[in-house]
């Protein structure tokens, strides 16, 4: 087995044991998967990293779209104020902004890293991403009870 296929199995083993379905979650890419959680939609994937030191590292990343920005400059500014105010409680995720849409995200090594650990990861990941994406849904405008005010 290469180290690949063996981080693989890593990050499958951490997806099944959420209880999902891995041959659901498969994507025509080997590596990646997509999974569900509440309203969270998260996306798992092994890729290689350019480090500091111009080296390279395998990581396990995961992402979740958690809302769009509100058009209202006011609203923009004080749902980013509260993502740069929450990022410091977190563990291993952090809020992030790219083309106008908020995710949520973790990344870890691989190496070293062991289903057990990588599937609490992803736990934790997952459940703060159906947390924030059903919160800041209503209050900035992707829910299905999205304050009107945006």
């Amino acid at each position: 087995m290469s180290l690949l296929e063996k981080y693989f199995k890593i990050a499958e083993g951490a997806i099944e044991s959420l209880g999902v379905n891995i041959k659901e979650a498969r994507t025509e890419e080997p590596n990646k998967w997509y999974l569900h959680r509440g309203k969270a939609d998260v996306v798992v994937f092994v890729r290689e990293s350019k480090l500091h030191t111009d080296s390279t590292a395998f990581t396990l990343v995961m992402l979740a779209p958690i809302c769009t920005l509100p058009e209202n400059p006011a609203k923009a500014q004080e749902l980013k104020d509260k993502l740069l105010s929450t990022n410091h409680l977190f563990i291993s995720e952090r809020f992030s902004i790219a083309d106008g849409v908020v995710y949520l995200a973790a990344t870890a090594f691989m190496e070293g890293l062991n289903e057990s650990l990588a599937a609490k990861l992803l736990d934790s990941m997952s459940y703060y991403a159906q947390g924030f994406a059903a919160q800041f849904g209503f209050e900035y405008g992707d829910g299905d009870d999205a304050a009107s005010d945006r």
